[in-house]
């Protein structure tokens, strides 16, 4: 879904900005870093390396993201088992894998699939660094063990990847806080962890802040915090449409597919030990189009064959190995 048709579409606006820049003079290049308003200085300085190795064209560009997109969904399979177990991290691994969105930028020469590889794999770190003991070395307890620099390296390479990445520390004390009281032991690691980001953040914070505090015209229409989230929600559900509100676009009877399937999914869990693949197969099947996929906006996201055909034949798959996985 992701490599197909990877050329279709010419370069757009963003996608040539970035190779022209990735090519400029080295010097450029590094005073991006500190640059007012410049985002992504990391993913320019990567996308040099990369274009250097593969040429300067649309396919080599826009692999690098299908890497990382591809790479996002094994890193959301391995985080979310290690929160909520293997059944979530299949289902939070499948839905990654079929997300329109996700399929998008996976396809798409910017930094939108490296980014949140990069604040996965810090989450994941963190995760890892508040639930494991610490370091001992001649009877001294370091407060800084191996993840908490993988969280720190992650976060960095973050904050310079995009320039929304530093809301993701509210998220991140959000999960230590809420691992409390057996974080409690690992706050020496967590302020160390805090002090060592806000030393590359400086750089940044330089610009943002006078411009945060400042304010100013966006350019864009202006949504409210409710609006953004059934944006979100629709957007990640159904695929890119502005005329595509959550569920508005669905008639009755895809309502009812929909609310089908997603009871066949549970039962699936619930009767593990009842019926056969082949009866699963079968099943599914007849619930093969059930969940509603409205078309993609772009051409290069509909492939050769349509977005629901696609979607629909991920999920088949999926249902089958479900049915097996939850039988055996």
């Amino acid at each position: 879904m992701r490599a197909l048709n990877l050329t279709g579409e010419s370069l757009w606006r963003d996608e040539i900005d970035i190779i022209r820049f990735a090519l400029g003079p080295s010097q450029e290049v590094l005073t991006s870093f500190t640059r007012a308003g410049f985002n992504g200085p990391f993913y320019i300085v990567l996308m040099r390396l990369w274009l250097g190795l593969g040429g300067a064209n649309d396919f080599t560009l826009r692999y690098f993201s299908l890497q990382c997109g591809v790479a996002l969904v094994a890193a959301v399979f391995v985080l979310a088992k290690r929160l909520l177990g293997a059944r979530a991290a299949f289902v939070a691994a499948w839905l990654m894998a079929i997300s329109p969105v996700h399929i998008w930028y996976s396809s798409e020469g910017k930094m939108y699939t490296l980014q949140p590889l990069l604040l996965v794999t810090a989450l994941y770190a963190l995760v890892r660094a508040i639930s494991n003991w610490r370091l001992v070395i001649a009877n001294y307890q370091l407060p800084i063990t191996k993840e908490w620099l993988i969280f720190i390296l992650a976060t960095t390479l973050a904050f310079y990847t995009h320039v929304l990445s530093p809301l993701f520390l509210l998220v991140a004390i959000a999960v230590f806080v809420v691992y409390w009281p057996r974080s409690k032991t690992h706050l020496k690691g967590a302020l160390v962890a805090l002090a060592c980001l806000t030393v590359p953040y400086v750089p940044l914070l330089v610009w943002q802040a006078p411009t945060l505090l400042r304010g100013g015209e966006t350019g864009h229409a202006f949504f409210s915090l409710d609006r953004m989230a059934l944006v979100l929600l629709s957007d990640w559900s159904f695929g890119f449409g502005a005329n595509a509100p959550l569920f508005s676009c669905l008639s009755p009877m895809e309502c009812a597919r929909a609310a089908s399937c997603s009871l066949w999914l549970w039962l699936c869990s619930a009767q593990r030990a009842h019926g056969s693949p082949l009866t699963a197969h079968r099943s599914s099947l007849s619930l093969g189009s059930s969940c509603p996929s409205s078309p993609f906006s772009s051409s290069r996201c509909a492939r050769p064959c349509s977005s629901r055909a696609m979607c629909c034949g991920a999920r088949l798959r999926s249902m089958c190995w479900w049915a097996r996985a939850y039988r055996g």
